[in-house]
């Protein structure tokens, strides 16, 4: 890999971890506004996990068969207790 491409590669790693940090630090911080506001359980999760993946979908789309098998099995279960399960439970109670 040239160091143009290295440096590319970083830089579109970067921004998107910027991208992940932004959507979860925003979670907590409208979690009571939209509760006060009439939203419900459900509404505020649909919001969190419908905005996240409109935005990393199709990212994940276009690198999946750069992802390995390995990574692939390892991720899916961490996507559930470390991410939309847990966002259900933290929100449903």
């Amino acid at each position: 890999m040239s160091t143009a491409a290295a440096a590319k590669s970083a830089a579109l790693g970067y921004v998107s971890a910027l991208i992940g940090v932004a959507l979860t630090a925003t979670y907590p911080a409208m979690t009571r506004p939209i509760f006060v506001g009439g939203l419900s359980g459900p509404d505020l999760f649909a919001l969190r996990v419908g905005v996240s993946a409109m935005l990393f979908l199709p990212y994940l789309a276009w690198r999946a068969r750069h992802v390995p098998r390995k990574l692939w099995l390892a991720g899916i279960p961490l996507s559930f207790f470390q991410g939309w399960g847990m966002a259900a439970l933290v929100i449903g109670g």
